[in-house]
């Protein structure tokens, strides 16, 4: 007589149901993320737009911003290290700030426009999580690796020269990525295209003076010093400052 052999374990209600939504969640993802690309594809007036940020404001950079702003330019007559510094700090500044501000730009309306839709895509049984990861790759793409990417490459291609210009690019990047955020995260929390306004106005002003272009008041510095940790474009401002080596001129 054969021995008796337990027959296998079905899988569970609780198994099958999280197998079931790892699988409709990939698939709303990949299907929200391709519509999000054809709707930009279909507007092309906006797609254009987006895809310019990038190059405009590396060009107004290339105008605004001197020559050699950010290297020591010791072989210019009347060369002085405290107007030499002060310029690549400001440069430094503005760069920070442009990134962080396209970031937050570019995404603050993205959810807000689309409350309607989503709501009614909710009832249905739409994953939220699918829907935010959705928005967030395409605009990461769109806007957090594209737009810093022109930016310096518009300034070395017409002869800037930025030391470390790969560990400025990542910097860059990852300060737009983190303003990209933020404002995908300030249109998932309006409730209309008022209110996100509003709360975009306000990081911009907390960006502004948190940056590091500005000397904190000496009575505040220690609270100020720790609050200013939660602006993107301030340690953007910080993480250049260190890869063009500016604390040794």
């Amino acid at each position: 007589q054969e021995p008796m052999v337990d027959p296998p374990a079905r899988p569970t209600n609780p198994d099958i149901r999280s197998r079931t939504h790892s699988k409709n969640w990939l698939h709303e993802w990949r299907v929200l993320l391709v519509r999000n690309w054809l709707m930009f594809r279909h507007n092309f007036s906006a797609l254009a737009l987006y895809l310019l940020l990038g190059p405009f404001s590396g060009f107004l950079s290339r105008i605004v911003l001197r020559d050699n702003a950010f290297i020591q330019d010791i072989s210019e007559s009347g060369y002085s290290s405290v107007f030499d510094t002060s310029d690549a700090r400001q440069a430094i500044f503005i760069l920070a700030l442009v990134v962080t501000l396209l970031g937050l730009i570019g995404s603050f309306l993205d959810v807000t426009k689309e409350r309607l839709i989503y709501r009614y895509e909710r009832v249905k049984g739409l994953s939220p999580w699918a829907y935010l990861l959705s928005k967030w790759i395409f605009l990461v793409v769109l806007v957090g690796l594209l737009a810093p990417t022109s930016i310096l490459t518009v300034l070395t291609y017409h002869g800037q020269i930025i030391p470390e210009p790969y560990l400025v690019l990542g910097t860059l990047i990852l300060a737009c990525i983190a303003s990209v955020t933020l404002g995908l995260a300030i249109s998932a929390a309006s409730s209309s295209e008022r209110t996100a306004t509003g709360l975009l106005g306000i990081a911009v002003v907390f960006h502004l003076f948190f940056s590091g272009g500005v000397d904190f008041n000496e009575r505040f510095r220690w609270l100020l010093d720790r609050i200013s940790i939660f602006a993107a474009s301030h340690w953007a401002a910080e993480g250049i400052s260190s890869s063009t080596q500016l604390y040794c001129w």
